[in-house]
């Protein structure tokens, strides 16, 4: 016989003290005889235990025989063989390392009888008297396919566990990670049951290991499952059952070492988990989530296979290696059955990033066609009330000139608004650095909300610590438009009391200075919830402010994110009922010269210069030519882009301004044509266009064009173009 089962032939001896030691023991002592007993059920405990058995070899074959114990690790066993003859000494058994089990190499003299005592003391699981004693040849015949299979199923695990760490890596999907974290502590806390741990590191106590990572694995199988399921969203009141159990799961995770029994924890919060989830995946099952519908069948197997081994952390069953074996088994098909479920997820995820990236682009192109078709009307406006300017106009009509500029222009913005929306979310916005003057700024800031902040009688202050006068580098119109949409906020949202922007110097260096700006209101504040979502696209407080209020919600959105374009970051500081502080510090370059953003006036020089201006709306072409009239330069209208080759053949200019959204021939294609066809490799040619997106005046460069004018453009910007391209170009 190469193996037998030995559980029927021991006496056990309870140590309650766990003081009793082997010379204890084998001393005559009438008491502690009495107290030997066969083995019932111990189940957790924490007395220490002695086990002895009395054996004999009659094999001649087999002098070495192996002592195992399959549910009760290394370091919880001590094993002493004593001879009865009292001729050889008392042998202290060494445990062998080399084996997952809890194995001890006896040598037993053939009809030699020997008594051998065993010292249990383990808290931390039920206890079991499970003992075998193999031959040498038996145990060399179990010790293959146990190893070969989890080597292999262990290593796929680990793979697998290593492929949803890279997924979560490459998609940010917090289920990838959960799944990765669970099939991770699994593969330590089987390898830890399985006795594979102690093979490879002998010196470290597996228990302790194996119940850190048991608990590992359940708080990720908490996170895996809520994030799969998106419970936060689907089932809210469930938020507050699962975010309990999984924070007291780390808590046990990091003080489980301390703790008595503490596979009864392990079996508790598992269970815990199991019955937590059961409601939830119905309640999706039947609403035909289809992560629930698939989830389910892995969910059932994984409870089938764990209840055995829950059963016996709970000390209601006995079959150690049935509940073990069976574990191993469900593990494996719920992690195959998770897999497709996550690989089906994967796909999905796929095909909605290709379904955001289409809807993206159509976005964008209703945003090319509305912004060319809204601006071409705005670029009307805009040059009636600056041919009205060059007019002679009573104080009273220059007012309203003046008012409806201003109003152009914040219809302007409000189209500007709604594009930069869609630009700042796919790339970083252009940052024109030029000079300007905070004076400059603050001007225009009292012509657009001063008398529409003291009509509503509040107090509107624009104050400056630092020079307003000294010129510095930046990006004045992305500044202004910061300054614009919280001003105008806090306007807004403001019915007594004062709005105020304080511009206050934090720093400056030689050739660099750090501003401060920061808007103040008294108005209606905002809760500390309402700030967390502040700053996302088209948030209004509640439906009643978006009624009253009116606006676009886009303002905030965007000033956050020019902010952060130019190195700084937008801080709120607000009280419901006690108004709103809107703040942020820029570093900007100092200038070496005085701001002047007045071109040269050389009307004179212009009227000798020869114009073309082609573009096929008549409004564009009465307005342009008028402006440019005004401006003193010779104007030629041409209405397409064939038209316009034609005079070029028959004309010299030296200018030429190309609206480049034409019918047939558009601006893009036509300056190529002059480029090539006509030689016209000198002359200067500005894109006239009402596409104020990115990319778009690197594509009219790219064409051959010289330089680029957004519609609708300011008499200024006009003259500098000219300047820029009839002067001092031409000299």
């Amino acid at each position: 016989m190469d193996s037998l089962a030995i559980a029927p032939a021991i006496e056990v001896l309870e140590d309650k003290t766990t003081d009793l030691s082997f010379q204890d023991l084998i001393q005559p002592n009438a008491k502690l005889v009495n107290n030997w007993h066969t083995p019932n059920k111990v189940g957790y405990t924490s007395s220490a235990w002695w086990v002895r058995f009395d054996i004999l070899n009659h094999d001649s074959n087999n002098r070495y025989w192996y002592l195992q114990l399959k549910n009760i690790t290394a370091h919880s066993v001590q094993v002493y063989l004593f001879p009865k003859s009292f001729q050889a000494k008392t042998q202290i058994i060494p445990a062998i390392h080399e084996l997952r089990h809890a194995s001890f190499r006896l040598e037993l003299i053939q009809s030699e009888q020997y008594s051998v005592y065993l010292r249990v003391k383990n808290t931390n699981r039920p206890l079991i008297f499970n003992l075998r004693l193999l031959s040498a040849d038996a145990l060399v015949k179990t010790i293959p396919k146990d190893y070969v299979f989890y080597a292999f199923v262990l290593g796929g695990l680990l793979i697998m566990s290593i492929y949803n760490l890279l997924t979560f890596f490459s998609l940010k999907e917090r289920s990838y990670l959960g799944l990765a974290i669970f099939i991770f502590s699994n593969c330590i806390n089987l390898l830890s049951q399985s006795g594979m741990l102690s093979l490879l590191f002998p010196q470290i106590d597996t228990d302790k290991i194996h119940n850190i990572s048991a608990m590992l694995t359940i708080a990720s199988a908490n996170s895996f499952f809520y994030n799969l399921m998106s419970v936060s969203y689907r089932l809210p009141e469930y938020v507050i059952l699962f975010r309990v159990h999984f924070w007291l799961s780390i808590l046990i995770t990091l003080v489980i070492g301390f703790l008595p029994y503490q596979l009864f924890y392990i079996s508790v919060f598992g269970s815990a988990l199991a019955i937590l989830a059961m409601p939830v995946i119905w309640i999706l099952y039947r609403a035909k989530i289809s992560e629930a519908r698939i989830f389910v069948w892995a969910f059932l197997i994984m409870n089938v296979s764990c209840t055995p081994i829950l059963l016996y952390g709970l000390d209601l069953f006995d079959d150690w290696e049935s509940a073990f074996s069976s574990l191993m088994l469900g593990f494996l098909l719920f992690i195959v059955l998770l897999s497709l479920n996550q690989s089906r997820h994967t796909r999905e995820l796929r095909e909605q990033a290709q379904q955001i990236e289409a809807a993206s682009k159509a976005k964008d192109a209703f945003l090319t066609t509305m912004s060319h078709e809204l601006r071409t009307p705005m670029h009307a406006v805009v040059i009636s009330g600056t041919l009205l300017q060059q007019t002679k106009l009573t104080p009273q009509q220059s007012n309203y000139v003046e008012k409806l500029q201003a109003s152009a222009q914040h219809m302007l913005d409000l189209i500007n608004n709604i594009l930069d929306v869609s630009r700042l979310n796919h790339t970083k916005s252009d940052i024109k650095v030029q000079l300007f003057t905070l004076e400059d700024i603050l001007e225009n800031l009292e012509k657009l909300l001063g008398d529409q902040a003291r009509e509503k009688g509040l107090t509107f202050t624009l104050k400056s610590e630092y020079p307003i006068a000294r010129s510095l580098l930046g990006d004045p119109i992305r500044i202004s438009q910061i300054l614009l949409n919280l001003l105008d906020n806090a306007v807004k949202f403001t019915d007594h009391g004062l709005v105020s922007l304080r511009i206050k110097p934090m720093g400056q260096w030689s050739n660099r200075v750090e501003l401060q700006f920061t808007v103040s209101d008294t108005g209606i504040g905002l809760s500390i919830k309402e700030q967390e979502r502040l700053f996302e696209p088209f948030f209004q407080a509640n439906s009643s402010i978006s009624r009253r209020y009116r606006g676009t919600g886009l303002g905030l959105t965007i000033s956050h994110d020019l902010v952060k374009h130019l190195g700084g970051e937008l801080q709120v500081r607000s009280k419901p009922t006690q108004g709103s502080s809107f703040s942020f510090k820029l570093i900007l370059a100092l200038a070496e010269q005085p701001t002047n953003f007045s071109p040269p006036a050389a009307i004179q020089t212009y009227q000798e210069k020869q114009v073309l201006l082609v573009d096929d709306d008549a409004l564009n072409q009465f307005f342009g030519k008028e402006l440019l009239t005004v401006l003193g330069v010779k104007v030629e209208l041409a209405e397409s882009g064939a038209v316009a080759l034609s005079k070029l053949k028959e004309t010299r200019y030296d200018l030429v301004f190309m609206d480049v959204s034409m019918p047939d021939l558009d601006g893009y294609q036509t300056t190529q044509l002059i480029r090539h066809e006509l030689g016209l490799s000198q002359l200067p040619i500005v894109a006239l266009t009402a596409h104020a997106i990115s990319g778009e005046q690197e594509r009219c460069l790219a064409a051959g064009m010289n330089d680029y004018l957004a519609k609708p453009f300011s008499m200024q910007e006009l003259e500098t173009m000219l300047t820029r391209w009839l002067i001092t170009n031409s000299n």
